[in-house]
């Protein structure tokens, strides 16, 4: 399990993510991604993300990125200074308390660490 802190106005915010968590990240990335997107890439493997976000509607985009975003911070937020858990569920934190630089570095982070555990193409050759 790694255990990251992250640190803003003095504040510090603990995120706990292992294997499990991971996988659970990378599906949630998956199910909300518009079938625009899924179709781009089955069509084109390489397709790079700045080719795949111009597939999307606007509108698509933004329930991708509200839905994926919470769920994912919700997913690794382990502790926040101004979180009582005996009265906020963590969902509930992360709508309504969680800064947003916050919330975008988690998700910076988790990115970060999806991507360090794919199997690169030399990898994948015997």
């Amino acid at each position: 399990m790694t255990v990251e802190w992250i640190e803003k106005d003095g504040k510090q915010f603990q995120i706990l993510y292992g294997f499990g968590r991971l996988q659970k990240a990378r599906s949630i990335y998956a199910k909300y991604l518009p079938e625009s997107m899924k179709r781009a890439q089955i069509t084109n493997v390489d397709i790079s993300d700045d080719e795949l976000i111009k597939k999307a509607a606007p509108d698509e985009l933004l329930f991708y990125n509200e839905h994926v975003s919470m769920e994912i911070c919700a997913l690794v937020l382990n502790e926040a200074p101004d979180w009582d858990k005996s009265k906020l569920t963590v969902s509930d934190y992360v709508d309504g308390y969680l800064p947003d630089d916050v919330g975008l570095e988690i998700l910076k982070r988790i990115r970060a660490a999806i991507e360090g555990i794919a199997v690169t193409e030399d990898q994948k050759k015997p």
